[in-house]
């Protein structure tokens, strides 16, 4: 089976994408979805976790490269834009998306705290 990603991949190219996660834990291994934790989470508990990846076809072997870069930022130091940035984008995510990703872990805190820090989300109606 071939991968269409990968087929107009050549050593003259890379291919770029990038992941974000919202996590419970500074961690940066993570070997498994997030469970819920034991106490009770605060703000403070909430981390940003971003990743680069990158794709480069190897010229002379032809395999390819597979790098990621992992950032990680407590969510509290996220400003105004980033939050809103955030929060866009969370409510942007299928359900399936936001399962996998643990919404259900810290979603309501997420979103209390967008609500807090820039008010509720406007809801366009039709007119």
């Amino acid at each position: 089976m071939r991968n269409r990603y990968f087929d107009h991949l050549s050593h003259k190219t890379a291919m770029e994408r990038t992941n974000v996660f919202i996590q419970t834990t500074p961690h940066l291994f993570q070997d498994a979805p997030e469970s819920a934790p034991e106490t009770i989470l605060t703000i403070d508990d909430l981390q940003i976790r971003r990743e680069r990846q990158t794709f480069t076809r190897l010229e002379h072997s032809g395999a390819v490269l597979f790098t990621v870069r992992t950032f990680m930022e407590p969510l509290t130091q996220l400003g105004d834009e980033g939050l809103r940035a955030l929060r866009s984008m969370v409510l942007g995510w299928e359900e399936e998306v936001r399962v996998y990703k643990g919404g259900d872990i810290w979603g309501p805190l997420l979103m209390m705290w967008c609500e807090e820090k820039l008010g509720a989300v406007e809801v366009k109606t039709e007119a």
